[in-house]
């Protein structure tokens, strides 16, 4: 189970990559802006999101890190969404 700032974080997260998207993702700073949270909570909803695998910093030859969306997440996220229901 995710922390409410990591919970958020992820959907933050998936709002701005979509629901299909996975091994890529947008500026860290996109999604620190979205989502509200303060440095240190940002940097604690990151790192717990690392730590389940939904979620990983990646720096390339870019200036700024990315925030790279992994297949559990959309699995994880799907799974939430559709409880309660009769959906198979």
């Amino acid at each position: 189970m995710l922390s409410g700032e990591a919970l958020n974080l992820a959907f933050t997260l998936r709002d701005a990559v979509g629901p299909l998207v996975q091994g890529d993702g947008p500026a860290a700073s996109a999604v620190k802006a979205a989502s509200g949270l303060s440095d240190a909570a940002f940097d604690a909803a990151v790192a717990e999101l690392e730590s389940v695998g939904f979620a990983q910093r990646f720096l390339d030859d870019q200036a700024e890190p990315r925030l790279i969306v992994q297949a559990p997440l959309q699995i994880y996220l799907d799974d939430l969404e559709n409880q309660g229901s009769d959906e198979l």
